[in-house]
């Protein structure tokens, strides 16, 4: 039996899946946060850990299950959180998550002296303050002794691991994205995390994305096998591209709370684009994504203000409602302006026409990053997933808009780990395909251009 765990920024979720694949109990729990303000963005290691355990327990009774017919246990995640434990496993700091921005003057301090190949080294273009890199030195500057004597860097993931097994695991894929591990040179990059005060035996054992590494468990929580097979998934997105059999040109994007595009790139690394993030794929080959914080957060935000208390099934409705009445002249949504007057702007009819024009805001963005930032061939057929892709008149939107074939993916993260694990290619179900419609492409280019 395969668990597989997908660490989220907003849940905790868990699923069993047999040796074809088939899921048997999953469960759900709301990521362990102790602070969340905006700047300070921390997680309790003890509660994390508790929030496992938790979650493996719910999914083994779910499935009708014990703990000992767990094999293998494949773990994919939110990019960045770390936090920092010494020898006997206690933590010396919080997990800081990739959301905290304390660490913004260390990150313009280490890309003085890092920015000129950044991009040849690491999976993000720019070293800012969400980058684990520029959280060690934060941590280094402003908590004395933290680096003193025997300790371990440990990611999220990491921590299940160390939880499970005592060890302290992660992968090229994540590693790439923490500013620490170079995917040029296929290690830590030691100028770099010296300037932490770490040095290469701090950090985590790192291997090939999806690789599995067979130990003895060591769990007082859980009652497990001896023998556990542990695969590090990667960070979340491309677990869930490989959830949904992603291979070639594929191209995945993503309605969640942020808005992703992802491609598969082929044998030949990165960087490929000047905003693109790159880095390894499993099974070998490379990844490239472009992303924006604004997805179905700004979707979210802007029914709390036309529709509250509203099911998406009535928000959907009142988009499609106005779809006959959209011309060149009517306002637009822009997703970077939420929570501001300036998030609609121009002229609307009614409400309806405002509900159009989030969904329509939210496409022109994912076509910015689809063609602009990863310079994606015109015609590209694509697949959704996350929360929107359940929206048929959101999908056809995506469709009128890129010119493109447009389908929901039935994979997610937790397949994608598990498929890792397995040693398996996912095989996708054929889902709904929505075609391009001429006749409103004209209108939707005029209005994504500003009527240019």
């Amino acid at each position: 039996m395969i668990l597989s765990i997908d660490l989220g920024s907003t849940n905790f979720k868990a699923a069993l899946f047999d040796g074809l694949l088939n899921r048997v109990g999953e469960s759900s729990l709301p990521s362990p946060y102790i602070c969340n303000d905006g700047s300070c963005v921390e997680m309790d290691v003890e509660a994390v850990r508790k929030t496992i355990v938790e979650l493996i327990k719910n999914s083994c009774k779910a499935a009708g299950i014990d703990t000992t017919s767990i094999e293998s246990v494949a773990v994919g995640s939110q990019a960045q959180n770390f936090t920092i434990l010494d020898e006997n496993g206690n933590a010396r700091c919080p997990v800081i998550s990739w959301l905290d921005t304390r660490s913004g003057d260390e990150a313009e301090e280490l890309w003085e002296t890092l920015g000129v190949d950044w991009h040849e080294h690491y999976s993000f273009p720019n070293l800012n303050g969400s980058v684990q890199l520029a959280h060690l030195l934060w941590l280094h500057n402003n908590i004395p002794n933290i680096f003193e004597g025997s300790f371990n860097v440990v990611t999220l993931p990491g921590l299940v691991f160390e939880l499970l097994a005592g060890v302290n695991l992660s992968d090229e894929n994540l590693a790439a994205m923490n500013g620490t591990y170079s995917l040029k040179l296929r290690d830590w990059r030691l100028g770099a995390i010296e300037k932490c005060g770490v040095t290469a035996l701090n950090m985590p054992q790192c291997v090939p994305v999806g690789e599995a590494v067979i130990v003895e468990s060591d769990c007082k929580e859980l009652e497990l096998r001896k023998e556990l097979r542990l695969v590090s998934a990667g960070n979340d997105q491309t677990a869930g591209a490989f959830g949904n059999a992603c291979k070639g040109d594929d191209m995945i994007a993503t309605l969640g709370t942020a808005l992703v595009a992802y491609r598969h790139t082929g044998e030949q690394p990165g960087p490929y684009g000047k905003n693109g993030c790159w880095g390894p794929y499993p099974g070998g080959g490379y990844y490239e994504l472009a992303f924006t914080n604004n997805g179905c957060q700004a979707l979210d935000w802007a029914r709390s203000v036309l529709m509250p208390d509203s099911e998406v099934k009535a928000f959907d409705a009142a988009a499609e409602r106005a779809i006959p009445s959209i011309d060149a002249t009517t306002g637009t949504f822009h997703a970077e302006s939420i929570r501001t007057d300036q998030a609609w702007r121009g002229d609307f009819v009614n409400d309806d026409e405002k509900a159009y024009a989030v969904l329509e805001g939210i496409t022109f963005d994912l076509y910015k990053l689809i063609f602009e930032d990863l310079a994606a061939p015109k015609g590209t057929s694509l697949r959704v997933v996350g929360g929107g892709s359940h929206s048929e008149i959101w999908l056809q939107l995506i469709a009128d808009t890129l010119n493109c074939t447009v389908s929901a993916g039935d994979g997610d993260s937790l397949l994608g780990a598990a498929a890792m694990a397995a040693g398996r290619d996912v095989t996708t179900l054929k889902s709904k395909v929505f075609h391009p419609n001429s006749a409103r492409r004209h209108l939707l280019d005029c209005r994504r251009s500003g009527g240019e």
